[in-house]
């Protein structure tokens, strides 16, 4: 998660990392899903191969083991972010 948060400071140029943040929303960790969304929405319309992952993401409602219900409500939110930041969904 701190990978993808350190990404999401260097913004459109971190595009690379979009395959490996696009798994990353599929973690069962809420930490993780949260970090790649918004690495994701600060790569804005570079990362629109992400687009169909962060709209399963955004309405993930696994919650991760042991995890309060909000973590995982604030990851579902980052996704959304993400998306609108990307393509204006």
């Amino acid at each position: 998660a701190s990978a993808a948060r350190a990404l999401a400071s260097l913004g459109p140029e971190s595009v690379k990392a979009v395959p490996a943040l696009i798994k990353m929303l599929d973690s069962p960790f809420y930490s993780d899903r949260d970090a790649a969304a918004r690495a994701l929405g600060a790569m804005g319309p570079q990362a629109k191969e992400a687009v169909a992952a962060l709209k399963k993401a955004a309405s993930d409602d696994r919650h991760a083991e042991g995890e309060q219900r909000s973590h995982a409500s604030s990851a579902k939110q980052a996704a959304r972010e993400a998306l609108f930041r990307i393509s204006g969904e």
